[in-house]
């Protein structure tokens, strides 16, 4: 199946990029979105962070550990 170079190339890179984009302002603004003072902000901000960089870790290590459940969580996502 072809894919056009669209869909292959430049609606990802727009999509991350303004996804980057979003995500620098949230953390930028982080304390006007959470209404709290700086620290406690900033602490949940990272916890978010963190939270995706340990779901990568782990999506990674299923990928080489444990190849048959990595298939399984990726049958429950479907491109069409």
């Amino acid at each position: 199946m072809k894919v056009s170079r669209w869909r292959s190339l430049f609606a990802p890179v727009i999509s991350a990029a303004v996804l980057t984009f979003f995500l620098w302002q949230m953390i930028t603004h982080v304390q006007l979105l959470s209404g709290l003072p700086a620290g406690p902000s900033y602490a949940l901000a990272f916890s978010v962070l963190a939270a995706g960089f340990l779901a990568s870790i782990y999506a990674f290590h299923l990928r080489f550990r444990s190849p048959q459940r990595f298939a399984q969580l990726s049958s429950l996502v479907r491109l069409q």
